[in-house]
């Protein structure tokens, strides 16, 4: 695991910037937020979901991120705010098409991640969207 002076050189910022974006819970320019979801087999079959033969992606929002420590804030319209603990993989190089063997120099560090999904509106269709309701996730420092 790499240690924040460490992720700090990888991002070319100064350490105390990569505490305050761990705080506020962004990363600096993150452009995508990619969650793998129903990736376990106990979590499959607790929301009556199939086995597929490819991961099921989701997108969040930055909005929906606070910072380690924050509350996380179920939406008043929601009866059903649900959450679980992640593993967070923080991309620290960009690529395409990277080889298997090369994958590991382009993670800049790990981080636990408190996860929370508006199951009520989630429910709603097949795709994850209500997940980025803002203030439903939480990056924890390192």
């Amino acid at each position: 695991m790499l240690t924040v002076k460490q992720i700090a050189a990888k991002w070319g910022i100064s350490a105390p910037r990569v505490h305050q974006f761990l705080r506020e819970g962004r990363i600096p320019d993150a452009r995508k937020i990619i969650c793998v979801g129903l990736n376990y087999k106990d979590h499959r079959a607790e929301t009556k979901s199939a086995d597929l033969p490819h991961p099921t992606l989701f997108l969040r929002m930055q909005a929906s991120q606070v910072g380690h420590g924050q509350p996380l804030v179920k939406p008043k319209e929601s009866e059903k705010l649900d959450w679980e603990g992640e593993l967070a993989v923080i991309i620290g190089r960009g690529g395409r098409r990277i080889a298997r063997e090369k994958a590991m120099g382009h993670v800049a560090g790990y981080a636990c991640y408190h996860d929370g999904s508006v199951r009520d509106f989630q429910r709603h269709t097949t795709q994850f969207t209500p997940r980025s309701e803002e203030h439903t996730a939480e990056l924890q420092s390192l």
